[in-house]
């Protein structure tokens, strides 16, 4: 389970993933026309993490989040406005 704060605003995504397990988790962000942007690997623990996403270029607009954990994968449509 995943949640992130939409719309955004300003360079930085935030967001929420309960993890049954520690993991590692993927999170790449990508322009609508599919253009990859962004691309981290951050270590999850059991629980609740706080996800945080930073890119100092992003525009406004709409842009494609992709969460990939063990064997799950999770896209969120992400709103950034100023």
């Amino acid at each position: 389970m995943s949640y992130f704060t939409n719309p955004m605003q300003g360079t930085t995504i935030e967001g929420v993933l309960v993890s049954p397990m520690e993991s590692s988790a993927q999170v790449q962000l990508y322009t609508p026309t599919g253009q990859l942007i962004g691309d981290q690997v951050l270590s999850i623990k059991k629980g609740a993490n706080l996800i945080e996403f930073t890119n100092q270029q992003l525009n406004q607009g709409i842009y494609l989040l992709r969460l990939h954990v063990e064997n799950e994968v999770f896209m969120h449509k992400i709103m950034v406005s100023y």
